[in-house]
């Protein structure tokens, strides 16, 4: 049974070398002369020992440890080695921050900036992509919806700019057509490359007809 709680942990001192305070089934306080409290998850996987971080104390309190020691457990139970299911999920983190809006909306500013465009273009284009990066710019690119892209242009349209929204609307087109080119090289996603344009479906033509240059006033959104 859990012999750790609260008032115990606050108590534990450090010393010269490292200590281990047991709680059950594997899941410990790791207590370094530092001073430092970190969550460690002891688990078997394939014949071979294992070990998990779970974060530090008091960052991640004993109730959010034991949780995470559980989900671990619960991986385990499904045939799921929890320390490689973390790493997978910190590479697609990765992966979908190098293709981010606003990256990708940046390397294209570049581009143009390196072929001699005008200042006052690429001033514009920041500038559209700034409003544009407000609501999706952390967004992968390859996730984005054409509902997605409306929301920045209908808000730039409610505030009275009717101009801005609708030239932002080519403007951000011109980004996910550099995304969708060889000159966008992003070697972390090479790997996902063709997946990713396999997967486009019925969305992605929704927003390739979203993002045609256009006139007049910008649509309701897809339905």
């Amino acid at each position: 049974m859990p012999v750790l709680s609260d008032a115990r942990i606050r108590a534990l001192k450090p010393r010269e070398k490292p200590i281990k305070q047991a709680d059950f089934d594997g899941f410990y306080l790791l207590i370094k002369p530092n001073g430092s409290k970190l969550w460690r998850f002891k688990y078997r996987w394939l014949r071979k020992e294992k070990l998990l971080a779970l974060g530090k104390y008091p960052e991640v309190i004993l109730a959010d440890a034991w949780r995470k020691r559980d989900e671990a457990r619960s991986l385990i139970a499904n045939d799921e080695d929890p320390s490689s299911v973390r790493k997978a999920q910190k590479a697609k983190a990765a992966a979908e921050q190098t293709e981010a809006f606003a990256k990708i909306a940046a390397e294209l500013l570049e581009k143009k900036r390196i072929e001699g465009r005008a200042e006052t273009t690429l001033a514009k284009t920041e500038w559209f992509h700034r409003l544009l990066g407000a609501d999706i710019g952390q967004m992968p690119i390859s996730q984005i919806t054409a509902r997605d892209v409306l929301v920045p242009l209908k808000r730039i349209e409610n505030k009275g700019n009717h101009e801005s929204a609708i030239r932002m609307r080519p403007a951000a087109g011109a980004v996910f057509r550099y995304h969708a080119s060889p000159e966008a090289h992003r070697p972390a996603e090479e790997g996902n490359a063709t997946r990713r344009h396999r997967n486009a479906g019925q969305e992605r033509q929704e927003l390739s007809q979203f993002l045609l240059p256009s006139h007049g006033s910008l649509p309701a959104g897809p339905r």
